[in-house]
């Protein structure tokens, strides 16, 4: 017999950008006004040019402190 034990956690584009602000602050010591911009990049699928599908997937984020929080 086996028993799974699972949780599914579902998180808003708000809740990871505060956890990477979070782990910057704690990690870094990084401290400002923070602007978070993910990437997201059109990664076509397909071997012809001619004849592809949209493939638009995460690619990362860019980060932006204002050091002087004001």
């Amino acid at each position: 017999m086996q028993i799974h034990n699972k949780k599914h956690i579902s998180l808003t584009s708000e809740d990871v950008k505060d956890m990477l602000i979070k782990q910057l602050y704690h990690s870094q010591g990084i401290s400002g006004i923070f602007d978070v911009k993910f990437k997201i990049v059109n990664k076509p699928i397909g071997t012809n040019i001619r004849d592809y599908m949209d493939n638009w997937v995460f690619d990362g984020a860019e980060i932006t402190v204002n050091l002087n929080e004001e």
